[in-house]
């Protein structure tokens, strides 16, 4: 088995997150704990491991704009002949780019980094079909590819086809990395997607530039072994100022809708692009500068980066 099969074969999905099966006991997170079992989903709570089961998942359906207003129905699912994993940022991003949060704080982001561990598409089940058969989608900019149902039941791995490892080590001020293949498809349905942010380890991409990056800047922080690790200042609305160094050392996985252009159509027997689309602002809502500990600031953190991932599907640009 390689590396990258014993990475994925751990992981599974638990309603719309991704949680860690280490196969020695139960997987844990903060607040609410996710672990499968054989026949039962068991809910406990611990402090010793952290694996992004979260709860908050707004519920799966109708678009809605940022009034709340319906403005379509779901779209169809997507059988493309081929796909290919593109990751991108809402916004271009430079070093001492910053980005004010919901606390009033703006942030500047000197030096970061985040490990990208891979992305893969989620088939759709009987019970999708039929419910899209069912369905009359009105016209919308984006319709949303029944991301609810496949969660049911579905095992994340690399016997998918659509599968990408990357296992790449991200830059938050340069981002750049090596553009993916295609990978040929055989026909299956998908009706959602997979992201999975990992710890970086002495084997992913981009590790060396990193750490040399690292070694310059902050000669004291361990890059291996972090999923991400952001430096960076900020400044209050009320006068008060401070620097910070965030590292997470947890993975988090999440499952996400699908993004259809509804004029684009049926996106079925063509090569697909598929747009990792990641949110530099917004990263750091949640987080009290001044009195949340960096641990904890860290994890709000990577949630916020995989929970505001959004996967738009185009007709392939190759």
């Amino acid at each position: 088995m390689s590396h990258e099969d014993r990475v994925w074969a751990n992981w599974h999905d638990v309603g719309h997150e991704l949680v860690r099966d280490s196969g020695t006991g139960p997987a844990s997170g903060r607040g609410v704990v996710c672990s499968l079992r054989p026949l039962v989903l068991l809910l406990s709570c611990s402090m010793s491991l952290v694996w992004g089961c979260g709860v908050d998942d707004e519920p799966a359906g109708q678009i809605t704009d940022e009034a709340g207003e319906d403005t379509g129905e779901p779209a169809s699912s997507l059988a493309p002949a081929s796909v290919r994993w593109v990751l991108e940022w809402e916004r271009a991003l430079e070093p001492g780019w910053s980005s004010v949060n919901d606390r009033g704080y703006t942030i500047t982001v000197e030096a970061g980094w985040i490990g990208n561990w891979g992305a893969t598409l989620i088939p759709c089940t009987e019970d999708d079909e039929q419910a899209a058969d069912a369905r009359q989608p009105e016209t919308s900019e984006l319709g949303l590819a029944s991301p609810w149902l496949p969660a049911r039941g579905h095992s994340s791995g690399v016997d998918d086809l659509s599968a990408e490892v990357f296992d790449l080590v991200e830059s938050l001020t340069d981002p750049s990395g090596p553009p993916r293949a295609a990978l040929e498809l055989e026909g299956t349905r998908y009706c959602g997607a997979h992201y999975l942010l990992a710890p970086i380890s002495e084997f992913s991409e981009g590790v060396e530039q990193a750490a040399t990056a690292l070694e310059q800047l902050a000669p004291e922080l361990e890059l291996e072994g972090a999923s991400a690790l952001i430096l960076g200042t900020w400044t209050h609305t009320s006068g008060a100022a401070g620097s910070f160094v965030f590292r997470a050392d947890q993975a988090y996985g999440k499952i996400l809708e699908l993004e259809i252009d509804a004029e684009v159509g049926q996106l079925d027997g063509v090569g697909v692009d598929l747009h990792v689309r990641r949110p530099p602002d917004g990263m750091f809502d949640g987080v009290d500068f001044e009195l949340d500990p960096a641990d904890e600031a860290a994890w709000t953190v990577l949630g916020n980066l995989a929970r505001g991932t959004r996967v738009e599907a185009r007709a392939s640009e190759l």
